[in-house]
């Protein structure tokens, strides 16, 4: 099973395809279609999947990343890819994108500064240029090895926007309330009640 994936979904953009990334750093050489589903190779690494005319097999609402797929939604291609003799997709438990409570700023230069955020169990580090942002406050972090939505992979914690969370088109930091959790998937925040 493949752990590390990204899942986009765009239909105005793309049309009716799903694209699997496994890897964006790498540029392809070749790909090979097998039905529905064209395997996008470097060398001889696959490094992602283009799965064709899925909504005539599921509904998809999304535009862009999709965050945290529904365990549904990957059985669906898991089926899709086992058909096409391919290696299925792991169902994904967490997205990567955390709640953060700022601990410490430090100032590094007049445009950079550096975060010190608890996300629970660990301390991560990020650079901000945001001046505004201040101690306790909470917010939004991408975990090392989450994607943006932009395809950018994150290499340490990074700060996300109201643009990158799909929350608006605003692309300052999204400031969370006081009560939020530390350390809680920002995509599961649905389930509380």
């Amino acid at each position: 099973m493949k752990n590390n994936y990204s899942l986009y979904y765009s239909y105005p953009t793309l049309g009716d395809v799903l694209i699997v990334i496994f890897d964006n750093e790498n540029k392809p050489t070749s790909h090979e279609r097998k039905g529905n589903v064209e395997v996008i190779y470097n060398k001889e690494d696959i490094i992602g999947y283009n799965i064709f005319n899925i909504q005539n097999i599921i509904k998809i609402r999304s535009q862009g990343l999709i965050y945290l797929p529904s365990p549904t939604l990957v059985e669906v291609i898991n089926s899709i890819l086992i058909n096409a003799k391919l290696e299925p997709l792991a169902i994904k438990q967490e997205s990567g994108y955390v709640i953060a409570e700022v601990k410490e700023i430090k100032d590094l230069d007049d445009n950079k500064k550096l975060a010190s955020l608890n996300i629970g169990k660990e301390i991560v580090q990020a650079y901000i240029k945001n001046k505004g942002l201040m101690i306790k406050q909470k917010v939004v972090v991408a975990k090392a090895n989450t994607r943006l939505n932009n395809g950018a992979l994150v290499k340490e914690g990074h700060i996300c926007t109201e643009k990158e969370l799909s929350v608006s088109e605003l692309d300052e930091i999204l400031i969370l309330d006081d009560d939020e959790e530390v350390g809680k998937d920002f995509f599961m925040m649905e389930e509380k009640k």
